[in-house]
């Protein structure tokens, strides 16, 4: 949620639920699934967009692309924000949501085969 609200003017709040759950699948493999190609977690996060979330593929493109843009060292939420790894260390919530999507995120990669 930190990089949607770094990348969308409305931030995090006025974004729709189902474009939250693309978004953060996208995110979450753009800077954690070393796997998963740049250009691949995008392109399969517009797809999924396509099917869930119909009218707000160019949105969601436009994000993950502009994430994508970033270095990777600016991507490291840890190194920027400690607080936000200390409280995702902490929060069981949050633990048991970033749980969901990695392993719906892993189920991704290994039906559309980027898993090693």
């Amino acid at each position: 949620d930190y990089y949607i609200d770094q990348l969308v003017p409305s931030g995090v709040k006025k974004v729709k639920a189902s474009d939250l759950v693309v978004l953060r699948m996208g995110i979450y493999q753009l800077g954690f699934m070393d796997s998963v190609p740049e250009y691949a977690a995008v392109n399969e996060s517009v797809n999924l967009a396509k099917k869930y979330a119909k009218s707000s593929t160019g949105f969601i493109n436009h994000v993950l692309r502009s994430l994508a843009d970033m270095p990777k060292e600016e991507r490291d939420i840890t190194k920027y924000k400690p607080e936000v790894a200390t409280a995702l260390k902490s929060d069981v919530d949050v633990k048991m949501q970033i749980n969901e999507l990695i392993n719906i995120a892993n189920i991704v990669s290994k039906i559309l085969g980027y898993r090693k």
